[in-house]
């Protein structure tokens, strides 16, 4: 039997976080949104690789596509965290998410910043250029900086939503021999 340390404040029940559970979620977000990510490139989402050098942005589709990834994946992550954290208590389930979410955008920045070079290397081959100059990256960062905002914002609304749903359930359950009366209106 599991317990849980209670600290009740201004009316908020804090509890534990279930760090398990967290990981699982965020995991488990990151694979959705890979998936998803990998959907919508299927689909036409992505860098149009028959633009020239002078690549200023991202197209309309993909930037949407982003969003819908974000939310789809750490709605998934969230709403599995707080079903693993096994709390009763119906605020946890959203303080799950949200953490499933920090925890996720912090593993997608370190990913994006420990392989950058890679990955600019990838997104010079896939636009088929040979190198892209600091103007070209400067460009597409400061017009995708909008989208990525956009979608770190859709991912916590994500987050907090699944991990409400995936919260607690409750069960009205009747004592034997009880009777429940109801009025006709």
């Amino acid at each position: 039997m599991r317990t849980h340390n209670i600290i009740e404040y201004d009316g908020l029940s804090l509890s534990s976080i279930e760090w398990s559970a967290v990981f699982a979620g965020t995991f488990f977000a990151l694979g959705i949104g890979l998936i998803v990510g990998l959907f919508g490139r299927l689909l036409g989402a992505g860098p149009d690789p028959f633009r020239s050098f002078g690549f200023t942005g991202i197209r309309n589709f993909t930037g949407i596509w982003s969003l819908i990834t974000a939310f789809i994946s750490f709605y998934c992550g969230g709403w599995l965290a707080a079903r693993l954290s096994g709390s009763p208590i119906a605020g946890d389930g959203r303080v799950h998410g949200i953490v499933t979410w920090a925890f996720g955008t912090v593993a997608i920045i370190a990913l994006i910043v420990f392989n950058s070079q890679l990955f600019g290397f990838l997104i010079a081959s896939v636009l088929h250029q040979s190198f892209l100059s600091g103007n070209t990256v400067a460009s597409m960062v400061g017009a995708s900086t909008v989208w990525a905002f956009l979608a770190l914002i859709c991912g916590l609304v994500g987050a907090v939503l699944g991990g409400h749903v995936g919260g607690p359930r409750m069960t009205v359950v009747e004592e034997p021999g009880e009777e429940t009366t109801s009025r006709a209106a």
